[in-house]
């Protein structure tokens, strides 16, 4: 991998932040809880799918080698997806669990660790509100697509550079 790949980690990481400050709810839990209404679970779950379409849109653009240990995480994810526990520590026991020395970078170990909190953030607001079952797979299928959709090249707030001729 490239030298500037640890810029795609930082901007990553500052997107998983920013993604989880929109997210953020208050009194979760209580009979008002922002979780009850479906809106707010469609809004964050849009927050999470744009901020990780645009990490994995500027991962490719620094590295066309990016693609490749985005689809394996993204496969990862996947299964974590269809298991009965999709609680932020089988996510992060899962990413953990990929062997790739490219994926154990301090970096990329970082960016995972902002992706699996920006995920428990809003999975223990939903554990609160009593509403994990069916949160959970909302918000990690918001994952799935924001990979998708980064690897098509495209994602919400970032340009995609026209192909080269």
């Amino acid at each position: 991998m490239k030298n500037s790949y640890p810029s795609f980690w930082l901007k990553l990481i500052l997107l998983a932040v920013l993604c989880s400050l929109f997210g953020c709810a208050t009194a979760p839990g209580t009979k008002n809880s922002p979780w009850q209404n479906p809106q707010f679970v469609d809004n964050t779950a849009f927050y999470l799918k744009a901020t990780v379409a645009n990490g994995v849109v500027i991962a490719v653009d620094e590295d066309r080698n990016a693609k490749g240990y985005i689809e394996l995480v993204r496969a990862v994810i996947a299964k974590v997806l269809v298991q009965p526990d999709r609680s932020p520590k089988s996510l992060e026991a899962a990413l953990a669990g990929i062997s790739v020395k490219e994926l154990k970078g301090k970096y990329a170990r970082l960016a995972t660790a902002n992706l699996s909190l920006a995920y428990e953030l809003y999975w223990s607001q939903a554990v609160k509100a009593k509403l994990d079952s069916t949160v959970a797979p909302q918000l990690l299928t918001a994952i799935l697509d924001g990979i998708d959709l980064g690897l098509t090249g495209s994602a919400p707030g970032v340009p995609v550079k026209p192909a080269a001729q």
